[in-house]
């Protein structure tokens, strides 16, 4: 997989190959409008992303599903796929639902 931004901030780097941000959190203040792209062998996908630095640490809460007492000790990679698809179908992904928390005991 390789991984490339249009619109990434001078201050940040984008691993290529990782696909993982570092650098530092730009001194402008304001809204960043970004492009990512992924590639691989099997086909291509972008999508745009906003980063906006102000003086709010995060702009919503960390929000997603915690398996906490669903699964015990019996996680999966199946439940933990089939919670995210879950996530995306029912429409939360588009409301910042963007995490899956495993519990695995």
């Amino acid at each position: 997989m390789s991984f490339s931004a249009e619109g990434l901030p001078a201050s940040l780097r984008l691993d290529e190959a990782q696909g993982i941000i570092s650098g530092q959190v730009p001194r402008q203040r304001g809204e960043y409008a970004i492009i990512f792209h992924a590639i691989n062998r099997s086909g291509k996908s972008s999508r745009p992303f906003k980063l906006v630095v102000g003086d709010n640490l995060a702009l919503t809460p960390r929000m997603g599903w915690n398996d906490w007492y669903t699964y015990y000790d019996h996680i999966s990679e199946k439940v933990i796929r089939q919670a995210a698809d879950a996530l995306v179908a029912s429409g939360m992904a588009d409301f910042g639902y963007a995490y899956v928390d495993i519990d695995g005991c």
